[in-house]
């Protein structure tokens, strides 16, 4: 999968994890309506993160 915010040159991993101690950073191929496009995928990062 394509990491277009690193590909740009923003790091999203390294600016959230001062605020993020236990942040999981996971890439996804969907567009900005995620949810939309791949709704299990999405439930499942949403359930996983829940748990935590």
């Amino acid at each position: 999968q394509q990491d277009w915010g690193a590909a740009l040159g923003y790091d999203a991993r390294a600016v959230w994890a001062a605020w993020a101690p236990d942040l999981v950073h996971t890439t996804v191929s969907c567009g900005h309506f995620m949810a939309e496009e791949d709704p299990e995928l999405i439930t499942a990062e949403l359930r996983d993160l829940l748990r935590r």
